[in-house]
């Protein structure tokens, strides 16, 4: 029986480590995310937010991707965390400006006749172009900015006008 005394209290105390060591599963709660095309599941501990599961699976996030919700978020059960990869592209294409032509009216030359002042020389621009791609589908891709490398210069011609008397 004084053996039975003396086990009594090892049995106790091995009883209440146990419980120390075992998490609450009330605490853990699942959440699914959707990132570079697959599907994962976390279980993070309760009052977490979308930047620790994001953490605890391993994503890390640029700084133009989408995270749905917000990454401040408290994530609760079965929450959906989805991103969206966002990146930019530039390109640049030369195109060129035409001349443009203008007509001088002379009455000191007779009616028909016409003479070149200046000759036309075409331009040149640079437009630069912005494109977005999320998830690697083209969303837009827009004009960003245009640079003139070299202005146009017009055609400039005199026509005559003068009429014989009568």
């Amino acid at each position: 029986m004084k053996r039975l005394w003396l086990l009594l209290p090892l049995i106790i105390i091995l009883a209440g480590c146990q419980g120390i060591t075992q998490a609450p599963a009330a605490n853990v709660i699942p959440v699914t995310i959707l990132a570079d095309g697959k599907t994962s599941t976390v279980e993070l501990a309760a009052n977490s937010t979308v930047q620790a599961a994001l953490s605890q699976a391993g994503i890390t996030l640029s700084s133009l991707d989408r995270v749905d919700p917000p990454v401040n978020t408290i994530v609760a059960t079965n929450d959906k965390i989805t991103v969206v990869r966002v990146r930019e592209e530039y390109s640049e294409q030369s195109e060129v400006i035409p001349f443009e032509r203008q007509v001088i009216k002379n009455e000191s030359l007779p009616e028909g006749e016409t003479r070149q002042l200046q000759a036309g020389v075409n331009g040149e621009k640079v437009v630069t172009y912005k494109k977005v791609i999320e998830d690697n589908a083209e969303i837009s891709n827009l004009e960003f900015k245009t640079v003139i490398v070299k202005e146009a210069v017009p055609e400039i011609s005199m026509v005559g006008v003068q009429a014989p008397f009568s």
